[in-house]
């Protein structure tokens, strides 16, 4: 049975787009299981040799550290760079925008 599609996927292709235009490979909605979990990366980049496992968030929310732990978590599933693609009305606290650089975590902010 497919995935159920939500609010999220129209950003999710956008940016697959736009990455697409810039000369990367996208991947969309890689499911993978590890420790008898299953989890989903929203896109896997690639460029060359190097890959980015990337979470995207398009809604108007605020990240707190520990939603930054968990994606971070999530994509160091996979190998590469993990990433965190944040539309434009999405918010860091102080405090997770601190983790996020702590533990390595690209953060790039698309604008349309």
């Amino acid at each position: 049975m497919p995935r159920q599609k939500g609010k999220g996927s129209g950003f999710e292709k956008r940016v697959a787009s736009r990455y697409r235009k810039g000369g990367y490979k996208a991947k969309r909605n890689v499911v993978g299981k590890r420790d008898n979990k299953r989890y989903e990366i929203n896109l896997i980049l690639k460029r060359g040799k190097e890959r980015y496992p990337t979470e995207t968030k398009g809604g108007k929310q605020v990240l707190t550290t520990s939603q930054v732990v968990a994606i971070h978590k999530k994509l160091s599933y996979r190998k590469g760079i993990p990433t965190l693609i944040l539309g434009p009305n999405v918010k860091l606290t102080d405090p997770a925008k601190e983790v996020a650089r702590i533990l390595g975590l690209r953060i790039r902010r698309i604008k349309w």
